[in-house]
């Protein structure tokens, strides 16, 4: 499977690490006697969102546009059309 699944997955699993840091950072700012690793857990919080916000909204995977899909040449080969095709009539 591919596609929409492969997104989904990778969608729910930002949201998955970001609820883990949430979880983490109040771990550690409620059993830590300074307030240190919580602020820098709290600093990798803002980098997940962040790292969720640029995934869901940075890559146009659903309409690649048609220039870009023309550039890879690699994949698609050109042919040289040998005459006309005329569906014989019924």
């Amino acid at each position: 499977l591919g596609g929409v699944f492969w997104v989904k997955q990778l969608e729910h699993l930002l949201i998955a690490l970001i609820i883990y840091t949430i979880l983490m950072t109040g771990v550690l700012l409620q059993r830590s006697d300074s307030w240190w690793p919580g602020t820098i857990s709290a600093g990798a919080l803002v980098y997940s969102i962040g790292s969720l916000n640029k995934f869901s909204g940075s890559y146009a995977w659903e309409k690649v546009p048609y220039e870009d899909v023309m550039k890879d040449t690699e994949k698609h080969e050109y042919r040289e059309e040998k005459g006309v095709y005329v569906q014989p009539e019924m």
